[in-house]
């Protein structure tokens, strides 16, 4: 989508900036913004990457190794952290 910042400077006229800053602000807000609404409606670049990567290398659900909680502790790292922090 196309958008012209000339018609945005008004609102940044208070700062001391030249137009060409000014226009950067906006760009990059408007890429912000862009981005936002790529994810919200999964055009995202790094969406569709991930989708047609794991189109291409998705494992058979035979290869797949699955792990129940006992081992695979999430926090272990945290929790030994933790652990030491108290014996200082």
């Amino acid at each position: 989508m196309h958008y012209d910042p000339s018609k945005y400077r008004y609102h940044l006229d208070r700062f001391d900036i030249s137009d060409v800053h000014k226009d950067d602000i906006f760009h990059s807000v408007h890429r912000m913004m862009q981005s936002g609404v790529d994810r919200a409606f999964g055009c995202d670049p790094v969406q569709l990457a991930l989708t047609d990567r794991g189109a291409k290398r998705a494992l058979p659900a035979s290869d797949v190794i699955d792990l129940s909680e006992d081992e695979y502790r999430v926090n272990e790292l945290s929790e030994t952290f933790n652990d030491k922090k108290g014996t200082t």
